[in-house]
């Protein structure tokens, strides 16, 4: 899963270590590289780091392709111009 974990955690606002912000959120440095790296993790966990960030869950976690291409309306309708 994409973040910018990695990116706060090293902003001067916070400037901490993977094993600092394991130990605030109670999980290991390992587990702190993996979910910079995209590893999924735990809802609960997501919010802990949200919360120690005052961040949003979604300002800081979300999916590479959420993007939805939009094609032209007319082309998705049927031939009775229903969706």
């Amino acid at each position: 899963m994409k973040n910018i974990v990695k990116y706060l955690r090293r902003s001067q606002e916070f400037d901490i270590t993977q094993q600092q912000l394991g130990a605030i959120v109670g999980v290991s440095k390992a587990t702190i590289s993996a979910i910079e790296n995209g590893a999924k993790t735990s809802a609960e966990v997501m919010l802990k780091i949200a919360r120690y960030f005052n961040k949003d869950p979604r300002e800081i976690f979300f999916v590479a392709d959420v993007n939805c291409q939009i094609t032209d309306p007319e082309s998705a309708r049927d031939d009775n111009g229903s969706t």
